[in-house]
């Protein structure tokens, strides 16, 4: 056998058996290496029965039994040699008892407060002195452990106020969803009731639809679209104007006719040979409504030039339509170009003309000859209009 082994072996014989340490020795040392659940489990199987006993009854029956040789002091002693079996040898090489004292205060910091006590009290080195120190060390951290009982009690109540504060706006949050979601549910009531009217509402229309389309032919037809309703507006209002005129030259038949004055430059394009001078025009104003914008210079060179004034609305495709009543209220005469303007310019002219009975001429192709015919056949009104004004 190796001195090492000797050592050790000779080391551990002289060490202290559980029962032959000083009685008042055992108390803090059961209570430091065990707690009451793992006395209960060590009891219950070395005696194959479950005890009766409270937790301080068996820690003090369990002390009791430890100042003798039996079957439960063997248990704790084989226990606790195998708990401090790390120690056992750091404490074995300690030289001195101020070393035992060195480790037990390391012991202690590292929170192996049993296996430590167990290996510095059956150390034959330990003596009175370091016994009554570690005495002291315990009773300090027993004192300490009360004190950490207190901190944690206070910590406890501090937890509980707070765990019933968030209990109370826990309650406080729910009757506030509740409120809400009840809230939320008569606005859904409410909107599914209105809608439900507005369906039946649609409903009521869509039948009233389908019977007026039944009882009325015209209805049955297709929509016409866009495009379409302004063609057809557009051919009403030629064939509107071209009656117009047939009735205006069935007047005009017997009234001798005026005499023909060559085309000016300015207004080239109008046939010769026809009767195109605008006359009695001075002090006349002249409204020309729709036609295209690469004629409007050639209209008002002729109006100007023969003493009118002129103005020009394009029938709402860029000019604002609101601006078109003032025109007409200034006007005292309107060529209106039925063929190159919407429906709804169409319909402010006729139905202004006709209430103020101001003389108005419906073209349907543009053209500078054919805006001097107009100028020429209503000229009589237009001077008739311009000297009422001037009178």
């Amino acid at each position: 056998m190796s001195t090492a082994a000797t050592s050790d072996a000779g080391i551990s014989r002289a060490r202290q058996r559980l029962w032959e340490l000083d009685v008042e020795c055992h108390d803090p040392l059961v209570g430091s290496c065990w707690t009451a659940a793992e006395l209960r489990r060590l009891t219950d199987r070395l005696f194959a029965g479950r005890t009766s006993l409270d937790d301080f009854a068996l820690h003090a029956a369990v002390v009791e039994q430890c100042s003798t040789r039996n079957r439960l002091s063997l248990a704790l002693q084989r226990d606790l040699d195998q708990r401090a079996a790390h120690l056992l040898r750091r404490f074995a090489a300690a030289g001195s008892v101020q070393d035992l004292a060195t480790l037990w205060r390391g012991a202690l910091v590292d929170g192996e407060v049993g296996a430590a006590l167990w290996t510095a009290w059956t150390d034959p080195r330990c003596d009175d002195t370091l016994r009554t120190c570690m005495h002291r060390d315990l009773i300090l951290l027993q004192h300490g452990r009360v004190a950490s009982l207190r901190g944690d009690a206070a910590e406890r109540d501090a937890g509980l106020a707070e765990r019933q504060a968030l209990k109370a706006e826990t309650l406080r949050l729910q009757q506030r969803q509740a409120r809400w979601r009840s809230e939320a549910l008569a606005e859904r009531d409410a909107l599914q009731a209105q809608l439900a009217l507005l369906r039946s509402r649609v409903l009521a229309q869509d039948a009233e639809i389908a019977r007026l389309r039944q009882t009325t032919p015209a209805c049955a037809q297709p929509a016409l679209g866009r495009e379409q309703l302004v063609q057809r507006v557009a051919e009403l209002s030629r064939q509107l104007v071209e009656a117009r005129q047939g009735a205006e030259r069935q007047r005009a038949a017997p009234e001798p006719a005026a005499e023909p004055v060559p085309p000016s430059p300015a207004v080239a394009g109008i046939e010769p040979g026809t009767d195109s001078r605008p006359p009695g025009l001075r002090a006349t104003s002249v409204l020309c409504v729709g036609g295209r914008s690469g004629h409007v210079p050639l209209y008002r060179e002729l109006v100007e030039r023969h003493g009118g004034c002129f103005a020009h609305h394009d029938g709402g495709i860029e000019d604002n339509p609101r601006r078109l009543d003032a025109q007409l209220a200034a006007a005292d005469l309107v060529v209106c170009q039925s063929g190159c303007l919407n429906h709804n310019a169409y319909a402010r002219v006729k139905e202004h003309c006709k209430r103020s009975g101001k003389p108005c001429v419906y073209l349907d192709k543009p053209g500078a000859g054919s805006f001097a015919r107009a100028l020429a056949h209503c000229g009589r009104a237009a001077g008739s209009v311009a000297q009422g004004a001037t009178s």
